[in-house]
């Protein structure tokens, strides 16, 4: 599958999780909910984004560029990047990724106890993904995602790489412990355990929650050497995950809840299975970036010019979308040159200013080496998130190349969680 996007000059797209983030924040303040306890309350004022930095002078910008380390936050010249040009780029979806089964709507349990995603997958590897809040409105609750067979032979789910950050009010610093996990290199000896017929495993669980605005966000890739149903629900939260027939009983008869809630605001982007998730970016038609061309940026998942990623909601059996291609990766490779003798930076930035909920952003990704040393790098470094325009963070810097030489912008990039999208990248020349 080729998915082509286009060149434009014009604003990013509009985000998908700003729904839900918003949500989110107006929840704590009390607007839809209670705001309730100490870590939701430091999380709320971490969150809150300081005054809008006015924007560098050129000369301020470049001394910035020449120094600026992977995952260093500064400030640039930009008050706005709605007139920079985009890269049209070609984008190719990978036959031989996992399976993508993503659970995130209904994000919030509004209505009580229910299963929000149920999926039959097939022998193979999957890359399970859940982003889910338990609502205690009428006692402790908990978020659990199982894997269950209803087949006849044992199977053997043997997980590769595993992140279930602890539950927390900070939803930024949840999600990226999700994307490191993503990038980082599967593990040593995988975990394996067997399913007997008609008996489940958890592979997810929120712990008990008495409170509101606490997310349970779990990224789990693993291969299966049979067919399971994975299925994600709101239990009560004295419910004792260690005991299967325990979680069998608290599944059983469970409603199947629809993606938006009766009598309820949509929240979530998205449940269900994506065939199509991992991606080859580059330029298209193999054109090659020279810094001579100035500032250009690169974007995927906006919906726009790279469509939300299309799949199959089992517990309707309609068409559904992944609002946000959260779990997908995209492998961007990028030929540059230096006809002008100039280096290039690499900068992210969050452009969304006209909602105050999306103004910070987190961020992982996997870069190649360049003027510094490569690899995963946390954006930013050191701290949780980052601002909006004119601020940007620094993703690698790459040396100017010689005359009929092109080096080559390698980053490895997934749709950061809790996050509004898209979130630009930035080539810029450095003087």
């Amino acid at each position: 599958m080729t998915r082509t996007s286009v060149c434009s000059i014009k604003p990013t797209a509009s985000s998908h999780r700003s729904t839900s983030h918003r949500y989110r924040f107006f929840s704590m303040l009390g607007g839809i909910g209670l705001l309730v306890g100490a870590a939701v309350t430091s999380a709320f004022a971490q969150a809150q984004p300081p005054a809008r930095a006015e924007p560098a002078s050129p000369i301020e910008f470049q001394s910035a560029l020449a120094t600026a380390k992977p995952g260093e936050v500064i400030r640039t010249t930009f008050d706005s990047i709605s007139d920079v040009e985009r890269i049209p780029l070609s984008i190719k979806s990978d036959p031989d990724a996992p399976l993508l089964v993503f659970s995130d709507k209904p994000e919030y349990f509004r209505t009580g106890n229910g299963i929000a995603m149920r999926e039959r997958v097939s022998a193979g590897r999957v890359r399970f993904y859940a982003y889910h809040v338990p609502v205690p409105i009428d006692g402790s609750k908990r978020v659990i995602a199982i894997a269950r067979n209803e087949g006849d032979s044992p199977v053997t789910l043997r997980e590769t790489r595993a992140a279930r950050p602890k539950m927390g009010g900070d939803y930024h610093r949840i999600a990226r412990e999700g994307m490191i996990a993503m990038f980082n290199p599967p593990l040593d000896e995988p975990v394996s355990r067997v399913i007997a017929p008609g008996s489940l495993v958890v592979i997810a669980d929120s712990g008990e929650v008495d409170r509101r605005d606490l997310l349970l966000h779990a990224l789990v890739e693993f291969s299966i050497d049979g067919p399971l149903v994975l299925e994600t629900a709101q239990v009560d939260g004295a419910v004792d995950v260690a005991d299967v027939a325990r979680v069998q009983e608290a599944m059983a008869g469970l409603e199947l809840l629809p993606q938006i809630l009766p009598g309820q605001r949509a929240s979530g982007a998205g449940r269900g299975q994506f065939k199509d998730n991992t991606f080859d970016v580059a330029p298209r038609d193999e054109a090659i970036y020279d810094t001579a061309m100035g500032v250009r940026q690169i974007v995927v998942a906006d919906g726009q010019d790279d469509p939300w990623l299309s799949g199959i909601d089992s517990i309707t059996g309609e068409p559904t979308i992944n609002k946000g291609n959260y779990g997908a990766v995209y492998r961007i490779r990028v030929p540059y040159t230096s006809s002008n003798g100039k280096r290039l930076a690499v900068l992210m930035v969050t452009a969304r200013t006209d909602n105050q909920w999306c103004r910070a952003a987190t961020a992982v990704v996997r870069v190649n080496d360049g003027l510094h040393a490569g690899g995963v790098i946390e954006l930013p470094r050191d701290a949780v998130r980052f601002y909006q325009i004119p601020e940007a963070v620094v993703v690698q810097t790459y040396d100017a190349t010689k005359p009929d030489e092109k080096g080559t912008i390698e980053i490895d990039y997934t749709p950061p969680g809790a996050c509004c999208l898209p979130t630009p990248i930035l080539l810029v020349p450095i003087d």
